[in-house]
């Protein structure tokens, strides 16, 4: 049975894939859900903010705070803006639901007009998680696109690797860095590389199979 005197409290989420309009900021977010709120006489106790994580995974620090107050019995009431809010990923979400509801415990979303006290407004969720699940792999064959366009045209989209520098007017093209440039060819032993580099106090840069290890040393 949901207890009155537990939390009613907000949950608000912005990521990259969101985009950087207005609509969906955390500071819309946070006025929609408290005039929503207002006009069925509920005060928000707390806001839970993520701001700039992918709703398609669950392990965001806000969020994990906010089960840990569901499971502590702190929380008894969560509002979001929509389900996207809560999730991306169509699965988790339906369990995280399903999980509130047999807790007794309430969510509410503004947008699809969700509450899990009210069965008839179940009906739609797996449909809402599929869409909004849809619109990150939709996202994500764009950027894989747009970078396979840019791969194709001969532009550098990865980090400048030691040796380079960016072209200050094409951030797309680098070339040989003068400076550190001897620095990356001339040695060829780590060793004496290492001792050169401690006396000019140059950056030392060692490169892996799936890493980068950056080690600073400064001269004596």
């Amino acid at each position: 049975i949901y207890d009155i005197q537990l939390k009613t409290v907000a949950y608000l989420r912005l990521s990259i894939e969101d985009g950087d309009g207005e609509s969906a900021s955390i500071s819309n977010q946070r006025k929609i859900i408290t005039r929503f709120a207002q006009e069925r006489g509920m005060v928000i106790d707390e806001f839970y903010i993520d701001d700039g994580y992918s709703g398609f995974t669950m392990d965001r620090p806000a969020f994990n705070r906010l089960k840990r107050d569901l499971n502590n019995n702190v929380v008894g009431t969560i509002i979001f803006k929509d389900l996207s809010r809560l999730s991306r990923n169509n699965a988790k979400g339906q369990i995280f639901l399903e999980n509130v509801l047999e807790d007794g415990k309430r969510v509410l979303t503004v947008y699809e007009g969700y509450d899990t006290l009210d069965p008839r407004t179940h009906k739609m969720v797996g449909i809402y998680g599929w869409i909004n699940e849809d619109f990150v792999r939709d996202a994500s064959m764009k950027t894989k696109d747009a970078i396979g366009t840019l791969q194709k045209e001969g532009n550098f989209i990865n980090c400048v690797p030691y040796g380079y520098m960016k072209d200050p007017l094409n951030k797309r093209l680098y070339y040989i860095d003068e400076a550190t440039a001897p620095y990356v060819t001339q040695p060829k032993e780590k060793k004496s590389f290492v001792d050169k580099s401690v006396q000019t106090g140059w950056v030392y840069v060692l490169s892996l199979k799936n890493s980068t290890k950056i080690i600073y040393l400064r001269p004596e």
